[in-house]
């Protein structure tokens, strides 16, 4: 059965953006492993080149869902 494509859609601030990657298992994995941070301060001041405070983004997650009839 072929589905609809779906997505969860939020606007987002750059605060919220890098506080989603900061709470991903793998960010947190590199910083118990290297003890430092992959979400560096030249990391975040290239991001403010691009993304104003102010400004606002839409971020879209894919729904997947498997689908079908006996």
């Amino acid at each position: 059965i072929e589905t609809p494509k779906l997505f969860i859609g939020y606007n987002w601030s750059k605060e919220h953006f890098t506080g989603y990657l900061g709470t991903w298992s793998a960010t947190q994995h590199f910083i118990n492993a290297k003890e430092e941070n992959p979400l560096s301060q030249k990391l975040l001041e290239q991001l403010d080149e691009v993304w104003k405070d102010d400004e606002k983004f839409e971020v879209r997650f894919p729904l997947f869902m498997r689908a079908g009839n006996k």
